[in-house]
């Protein structure tokens, strides 16, 4: 998306006199189809023979050669470009993708060619940083080495140490569509693993046995170094301050709360980085194990099994299910979802994973034997295909997953106080709280009907931003007629990111679909909706008189002015779609603000959505 110069230095007038941004190396370079990504930290602007100091953050797509191939963290670069604010591509109901960047620190993005950077100095020290992310990177080669296959390598990285890029996207949407992507996440599940396996190692060794103090801090500072080596997320971050409150409390053998630690554990992390409250890791991460920790027991109660395995079985069923109380609504809320078979799902992933993951812990422990390290690889290989082949084969059961779920922030709380009341209810036979729960859950259900009946009165064209791409809806009630690009309308992908957040949003499901080629001028009259499409026309027809439309929707770069188009059509906008070409775009705006006419570019203001009366 292209952003004038002008609303840049709206946003911070320094940019604008900057010539060029001295910036640190933060990671390896992340491979993209046309470029290399990474995040830099920035050391200092410079302007003639002036620099000043300034920190932040941001991300740089260097066009690909050899020489961007070879940065690595602690790199010092020079570089000037054109510098543009993260922002959304205005698309309703999208992942706020700007917000995110922020509560990272990072503001602003650049892409780079390759004469306009340079690298000024090579990394020198070893410091903390540089040597995680050279741990990691052997870490990521013993494991391509040794794990044969491009998603069983994939998906080997990402649960050992979170490393996503090389995981392939629709594995990994099968992992979220069964209920268990936490696997794939590093979290309380793989610290635990550590943890006990540590105990248990160290417990062995009379050394240790006799110095608790020294176990103590072996085990603790393996830890941290794990969470610091897997990226540092909210939740491993919690997970690795719960173990050290509890590992301190056993060190001075006194029982520590459970509760008492999630709460510390909270305070320490937010007062570090206070974005982290808003962090989808960070709240599923404590509402998993304030979930697990309520509900386990009392579900676990319920039914008494005498065989050992059924136990083992039903214990870890109850684990599962308690989990899902508290996080579900988050999860509804986020990801728009509920996966009906996670009990099947996590019954297999959950201990499996864990097989896998010792296995790998293994296997870096033991790389350097080769005829221990090959065929410990090829069984984790094998188990792996088979986890990735159970989670995907529940994927495609019939209604493996419930999809389209909307509830807003004010539902959401509403649902947790359901939940709070019924709690009550049950563990205290509380009867104002049963009350309290039905009135709570009459209050929601209210709400979700008034929605549905003010989605049942709407009209709405939405233009969507994809680049490159013309994809229109035209909304009437609850159902959408399909207006654009046969390639967009056809793509999982695409429509997994652009189309389904609107229509969850509005509650609506395509009913019709119009794919077009280029070189046609075509009036859609849909429900009382009236578009004029002018896709790559050269010339347009003369009718008897002006047509009235809602709306002109320009594609693929016409040669028509608009001073033409205006004899033709009375409308209330003219929107220029993504598929124009930026000298067309910049060309039609500027008649459109001679002629006076309303107008609307998608690729410089964002997604376009009007609402009919």
């Amino acid at each position: 998306m292209q952003y004038c110069q002008h609303e840049l230095q709206k946003k911070d007038p320094s940019w604008s006199t900057a010539h060029a941004i001295l910036a640190f190396v933060e990671h390896s370079p992340v491979e993209k189809q046309k470029s290399y990504k990474l995040t830099v930290s920035i050391n200092r602007f410079l302007s003639g023979s002036a620099g000043w100091k300034k920190k932040g953050r941001m991300i740089l797509y260097i066009e690909k050669d050899s020489l961007a191939q070879t940065l690595s963290h602690g790199d010092l670069i020079l570089f000037a470009g054109s510098v543009q604010p993260i922002v959304n591509s205005g698309n309703p109901g999208e992942f706020d993708y700007a917000m995110y960047s922020t509560m990272q620190g990072i503001h602003y993005q650049a892409f780079l060619r390759k004469n306009h950077w340079v690298l000024v100095k090579k990394s020198t020290g070893p410091r903390l940083p540089g040597l995680l992310i050279a741990s990691r990177d052997a870490i990521v080669q013993l494991i391509d080495k040794h794990i044969k296959g491009a998603r069983e390598s994939g998906l080997a990285k990402a649960l050992l140490i979170g490393y996503k890029q090389d995981l392939d996207k629709e594995l990994e949407q099968s992992y979220a569509d069964t209920g268990v992507v936490h696997v794939i996440a590093i979290s309380g599940l793989h610290l635990g693993l550590i943890y006990t396996l540590l105990k248990t190692l160290l417990n062995a060794l009379s050394f240790f046995r006799k110095r608790k103090w020294l176990m103590a801090a072996a085990i603790v500072t393996a830890l941290w170094a794990f969470s610091l080596l897997s990226g540092a997320s909210a939740s491993v971050m919690r997970s690795a301050l719960m173990f050290t409150c509890i590992i301190a409390g056993e060190s001075l053998q006194k029982r520590i709360s459970l509760f008492n630690s999630l709460a510390a554990s909270a305070f320490l992390l937010l007062v570090y980085n206070p974005f982290w409250l808003w962090d989808i890791g960070f709240q599923l991460s404590y509402t998993a194990i304030i979930s697990i920790a309520v509900f386990t027991k009392p579900l676990y109660n319920l039914v008494f099994v005498e065989n050992k395995l059924a136990d083992l079985l039903w214990k870890l069923v109850s684990v599962t299910i308690a989990a899902q109380i508290l996080t579900t609504p988050l999860s509804i809320y986020h990801f728009h979802q509920f996966p009906l078979y996670f009990i099947f799902a996590n019954l297999v992933a959950i201990p499996l994973s864990s097989v896998i993951l010792l296995g790998e812990l293994a296997l870096c422990a033991l790389a350097f034997i080769p005829v221990i390290a090959d065929p410990l690889g090829s069984l984790l290989t094998y188990l792996i295909r088979f986890l990735n082949y159970y989670i995907e084969a529940i994927d495609r059961l019939p209604l493996s997953v419930w999809n389209n779920l909307q509830v807003n922030l004010i539902q959401t709380m509403l649902i947790y106080f359901a939940i709070f009341f019924l709690t009550a209810w049950i563990f205290h036979n509380n009867k104002k709280a049963l009350y309290a729960a039905l009135s709570v859950v009459i209050c929601v259900g209210s709400l979700r009907l008034w929605s549905f009946y003010k989605a049942s009165g709407q009209q709405r064209i939405i233009v969507y931003n994809i680049p490159g791409h013309t994809s229109v809806d035209l909304i009437n009630g609850r159902t959408c007629f399909y207006l654009g690009d046969s390639t967009v309308a056809n793509d999982k992908r695409s429509q997994h990111y652009f189309l389904a957040p609107a229509r969850r949003l509005y509650r609506v499901r395509e009913v019709r679909a119009r794919y077009y080629d280029n070189g046609s001028i075509e009036l859609v009259h849909w429900a009382g909706i009236r578009i004029l499409v002018i896709n790559n026309s050269k010339q347009l027809p003369q009718p008897a008189s002006r047509i009235k439309v809602d709306l002109v929707l320009v594609s693929n770069s016409p040669a028509i002015r608009m001073k033409e188009i205006t004899r033709m059509v009375d409308c209330k906008k003219i929107v220029l779609d993504t598929s124009n070409s930026t000298w067309n775009v910049k060309n039609r705006e500027k008649e459109c603000e001679l002629l006076g006419v309303p107008h609307h570019a998608v690729s410089t203001k964002g997604a376009f959505v009007m609402s009919l009366p």
